[in-house]
């Protein structure tokens, strides 16, 4: 009987290190992809903010052949082919790092 309980004593140490080992395989990996998801959403975010950048840029550029000044109210037409070069430039961003 004591030898039945040490085997299965063994058996059971044996499991709980392989459990262990996995668990520990699973963090290492999971950390892993936190830091590639994490990486991913840093490109994300200062690809989005070049475009938002590049967007104010044209804009003012726009306000200017209108001859006013940064910031101006452009007419709607132009706001309209600046917004959706935004929105395409935004949408490169998530496209080139999905």
């Amino acid at each position: 009987m004591k030898k039945i309980l040490i085997g299965l004593s063994a058996v059971v140490v044996v499991f709980l290190i392989v459990i262990v080992s996995i668990n520990a395989m699973n963090k290492k990996e999971a950390d892993r992809q936190w830091v590639k998801e994490a990486s991913r959403q840093v490109k994300i975010d200062n690809c989005m903010k070049d475009a938002y950048d590049y967007y104010i840029e044209n804009w003012n550029r726009a306000c200017k052949t209108e001859n006013k000044g940064d910031n101006c109210l452009l007419p709607l037409y132009r706001k309209e082919m600046l917004d959706e070069s935004k929105a395409n430039d935004e949408a490169i961003c998530v496209e080139r790092y999905k």
